[in-house]
């Protein structure tokens, strides 16, 4: 996970919240009846301010055929005043007709659609965050881990984040597996060669908004760190 930073407040999220919802149900409605062009405005709008990563998983969504949704990192059910709020909304990959389309099981599905309503406050680690990526490690199989590092209380927030987000959806850990098999063999045949490897490292790694980003880019920098380039 890599910190997001959100989009400043458009026009539309600007009036709708002059008077923010005070209820879930208020919420979910006034939600819903967001009227649908300025909504899909605003999809856009974070996902380019998002180098077209998802905000969890960091998979690229084009690259990966992911669909995706607005997605509230505190969930609007419990925090309903915080529904048109630009700090608290994010692009998550999948939406629900996708996973019914690609036909999913629960413990495929990651991301927004895995948090769902799904939030502890004093565990759950917000991709908003500055240090957000302080507390997980790649490991070489793909999966996803709290860092050794870590305090105890730290550990306890990483591992309630892995487990509500799915980030070890087997889905997520093949993917990042072969794209780090992949990424090293990259690095392995520019070994030597300096600029290239540069260049190799800044493709991976370096996030530019509104320049699509490659996937997975905290494994990526954790592997060229790794690797010592």
């Amino acid at each position: 996970m890599r910190t997001i930073t959100p989009i400043p407040y458009t026009k539309g999220l600007l009036k709708k919240n002059e008077k923010p919802p005070t209820s879930e149900e208020e919420a979910t409605k006034r939600w819903g009846n967001y009227q649908t062009k300025p909504k899909k405005n605003l999809r856009i709008k974070i996902i380019s301010e998002q180098s077209g990563l998802c905000a969890y998983s960091e998979v690229n969504l084009n690259d990966h055929g992911y669909e995706s949704h607005i997605d509230h990192v505190k969930p609007k059910s419990k925090y309903p005043h915080l529904t048109f709020e630009y700090s608290n909304i994010v692009i998550s990959a999948l939406t629900t007709n996708q996973i019914k389309s690609l036909g999913y099981k629960r413990h495929d599905i990651f991301g927004g659609e895995s948090k769902l309503r799904e939030y502890d406050p004093a565990l759950f680690i917000s991709c908003t965050c500055s240090d957000c990526s302080d507390y997980f490690v790649y490991l070489n199989n793909g999966e996803i881990i709290p860092n050794p590092k870590l305090s105890t209380i730290r550990t306890r927030k990483a591992e309630y984040t892995i487990k509500t987000l799915n980030l070890n959806s087997p889905i997520l850990i093949g993917k990042r597996e072969v794209f780090l098999e992949n990424l090293k063999s990259l690095i392995i045949m520019n070994k030597g060669d300096k600029n290239k490897l540069n260049k190799l490292k800044d493709l991976h790694t370096k996030i530019i908004p509104s320049i699509e980003a490659k996937s997975f880019p905290s494994a990526s920098n954790q592997t060229f760190s790794n690797l010592k380039v």
